[in-house]
């Protein structure tokens, strides 16, 4: 074993300092976790664009379609003796049969019940909070994963079985949003003024002396507003009559 992943390196890194990845499986709710030695890490946002050309017109115009984010990660995962690297191989073939969904029976594979999705956690790297404190995983989608030994890294050998030092773990993370990621609409201060005019267990209905914006036609605001389309909406008006609401909050319908 190379000497920058020895006994020692190895507990201070994972034990004192918590440095460890998981993977949990929507469907069953199981868990796998592995000490993370972070050897790549690239976080990419891509927004997708229908571009359209109209004679006589320089520039090409844009619709946008979607942002989507991906996370792609290298960890190695060191061993620090036989029985660790037989319990690490176990769990990553057991990590593999994660991008599996379930069955209505185990014994046929004909009717499925849920997608394989998975969160996975890794310190302030990979969270579902936006500042990576908190101690929820991302959604996402795993597509593949590579497992190799670290060949050069060596391997424990009883007998005529082999059980690699170190293990290579590479994961391509498709990210699915769950809560509204982009920016919140602002009306500047002093701009209108906005009175609630209706509410109920559907829908708030808002108007503003410049007018009006809707989403998803079922619920009209303005002013600022705060979107997120898997809970709630939410609405604070810049400048309000005296009369008016000063906060409105509703479960999307």
């Amino acid at each position: 074993m190379p000497s920058h992943y020895d006994t020692s390196i190895i507990d201070n890194y994972v034990k004192k300092r918590d440095y460890v990845i998981h993977f949990t499986h929507i469907p069953t709710g199981a868990i796998v976790s592995f000490p993370a030695f972070l050897t790549s890490f690239t976080d990419t946002y891509t927004s997708s664009w229908d571009e359209t050309s109209v004679f006589g017109r320089m520039d090409q115009i844009f619709t946008f379609k979607q942002t989507t984010r991906s996370i792609s990660f290298s960890i190695d995962i060191p061993c620090a003796d036989e029985e660790e690297s037989k319990r690490f191989l176990v769990d990553l073939r057991r990590l593999s049969r994660f991008l599996y969904p379930t069955y209505e029976n185990d014994r046929s594979a004909t009717t499925m019940t849920k997608a394989p999705l998975i969160r996975i956690k890794f310190a302030n790297f990979i969270s579902a909070d936006a500042n990576g404190t908190g101690s929820k995983g991302l959604l996402g989608v795993i597509k593949d994963i590579s497992i190799a030994p670290v060949v050069d890294a060596g391997f424990f050998d009883p007998g005529t079985e082999l059980y690699p030092k170190v293990f290579k773990l590479q994961v391509p993370f498709d990210v699915i949003h769950e809560r509204y990621p982009g920016n919140p609409i602002d009306v500047p201060a002093g701009t209108g003024e906005a009175e609630v005019q209706s509410s109920d267990d559907k829908k708030v209905a808002v108007s503003l002396d410049v007018g009006e914006i809707s989403f998803n036609n079922t619920s009209t605001v303005s002013g600022e507003v705060l979107i997120d389309p898997e809970s709630e909406y939410q609405f604070t008006p810049t400048k309000k009559k005296e009369t008016a609401a000063a906060e409105a909050e509703v479960l999307k319908g």
